[in-house]
Order: C-alpha cells, then structure tokens, then sequence
C-alpha cells in the first residue's frame, strides 16, 4: 500500500493537492470523471455508485494507479501470470476487481504483448515452401494416351 501511495502522489500531486483542500478534483484533470477521493489511508481511490452493494471495499471503490508507473506494470504483470496467462479481456478483468488503470487495456496489451511464455505459445509457424513438381506431372503429353483397361 505504501508504495501505491508514493506512485500517486507522484503522478497525481496536483490531484492529492486538490482533494485534500477543496475535496474534489478541478475540472480539467484526468480524474474527475472517475470521482476520486481519499480513503483513511491516503490512498487514491475511483468513486461511484456501488455504495450500498453487498461488494467489498476494493471492488466498489478501486485503487487509481497511474498508467505510466513501473508498480502498475508490476500488478499487471503479475496478475496477467495468476490467471495462467489469460488474454487481455481476462487480465483486464480481475486487475479491475482491486485497481483501476486509466486506459488500462493499452497497458494490459503491451504487458501481453511483451510476455515471453505469450508469445511463444500463440507465435505462427513457418510456412512451407511447395516442392518442385516432378518431371511426368508436367511432360506433355496429350490427354488419355495411357488407358488403365
């Protein structure tokens, strides 16, 4: 949790600023869409309307990671290997249960696209040159010169 906060706080000072003064982001951030707000701990975290759910605390109001940061790319890594190297619809969808990325799924493609066991897995075989013909396949000869009766 630590560093999660120190990541935010890095990519999102003005944000952080903001919310602890006013309460709520400027209209021009990259945030205020997604309603952010702290929690106890400090943490940066996605408001909505999942209040009332019967959820967890993580999966009504997620984690905002910043998407150029070396951690996220760390959590998605690793969660990208937990669900056994699933595609990015799959990865995507369990790192959204606790985190939210903005534009998250270009993040999920490059780590994807950069996984070794992935590319290996789904690379294209070589294709095969056709051999030369062999010589009676295309001597010329007329039609039903040989009759098999």
């Amino acid at each position: 949790m630590y560093w999660m906060q120190v990541e935010q706080r890095q990519c999102y000072s003005e944000e952080f600023e903001t919310l602890a003064g006013v309460g709520q982001v400027k209209k021009n951030s990259s945030l205020y869409n997604f309603g952010p707000f702290l929690d106890d701990k400090g943490i940066l975290r996605m408001g909505g309307r999942l209040e009332y759910s019967d959820f967890s605390s993580d999966e009504k109001h997620p984690i905002i990671l910043p998407r150029n940061s070396s951690l996220t790319g760390l959590i998605v890594q690793d969660e990208h290997i937990y669900m056994k190297h699933g595609g990015i619809a799959t990865t995507l969808a369990k790192i959204r249960s606790r985190f939210w990325i903005p534009k998250g799924r270009q993040i999920v493609q490059k780590i994807i696209r950069r996984c070794l066991i992935c590319r290996r897995y789904s690379a294209k075989s070589a294709d095969k040159l056709a051999s030369q013909l062999p010589e009676d396949r295309i001597a010329q000869t007329p039609p039903f010169l040989f009759q098999w009766c």
